[in-house]
């Protein structure tokens, strides 16, 4: 399947927002090393995956994240943390979005 960008109606809507979140996760990475499993979701994936139906997923602000080799998640989480990011921590993985939980609401994203 591989990643999949937002597409260009999101970039578009979201752009600011997309490009701060990115910022952020950058500077994560030079204190933790990361890999993502998940960025981007369309609403189809994002309800494949059980996500909520307000996730920041939907607008590219949020990013299922897992430290490197040689890192682990205590540190990512602080690194997250420490770049202004909301987190929740999960057995194998940090889940990090800009906006705090419920931003979205407001919004119609389908």
């Amino acid at each position: 399947m591989g990643f999949q960008g937002p597409p260009d109606d999101i970039l578009r809507s979201w752009y600011p927002e997309i490009v701060d979140f990115v910022h952020r996760v950058r500077a994560a990475y030079r204190i933790c090393p990361m890999g993502c499993t998940s960025w981007w979701r369309s609403v189809a994936r994002n309800r494949q995956v059980g996500g909520n139906e307000y996730s920041q997923h939907l607008i590219a602000t949020a990013a299922d994240l897992y430290p490197a080799q040689g890192f682990n998640l205590d540190q990512l989480h602080a690194a997250l943390r420490g770049a202004g990011l909301g987190t929740v921590r999960y057995r194998t993985h940090i889940h990090a979005q800009l906006h705090r939980a419920g931003y979205l609401a407001r919004w119609a994203l389908d």
